[in-house]
């Protein structure tokens, strides 16, 4: 029988010990994030996810497509204001979730891309 549950959890400091999930994802959870909290978000995704396992990042695109959904996700961010519109403006200017990738150390098994190029699919393996 499988079971499921939910825990609240700072996602800074996962409250899981290291190597305990098989598969582990984010979606558009980081864009919206300071550089930092983006870095220790997903160096907390590694420590969960076993070696080998797979661990899939979800968000814009970078750069944005010229293109109504372009045009509409940057509209959506700027009325979102204050510290999420930073966070925004620096996901996008540090290279979006390709420098997340590099900077990890992550290896890119494939990718896909939706909504005309606006979202980026990546699935990685946590080598």
């Amino acid at each position: 029988m499988l079971t499921t549950s939910f825990q609240l959890a700072d996602a800074k400091e996962l409250p899981f010990p290291n190597g305990y999930f098989n598969y582990a994802s984010i979606s558009f959870g980081l864009h919206d994030k300071p550089r930092l909290i983006r870095k220790s978000v997903v160096s907390e995704i590694k420590r969960v996810v076993k070696r080998n396992g797979i661990i899939i990042l979800v968000d814009f695109n970078v750069p944005l497509p010229q293109s109504a959904f372009g045009l509409f996700a940057q509209m959506i961010e700027f009325f979102a204001g204050g510290e999420h519109y930073r966070s925004f403006k620096d996901y996008l200017a540090s290279g979006g979730l390709d420098s997340i990738v590099k900077e990890h150390g992550l290896v890119e098994l494939n990718r896909t891309q939706l909504k005309s190029g606006l979202v980026g699919v990546i699935k990685l393996i946590n080598d």
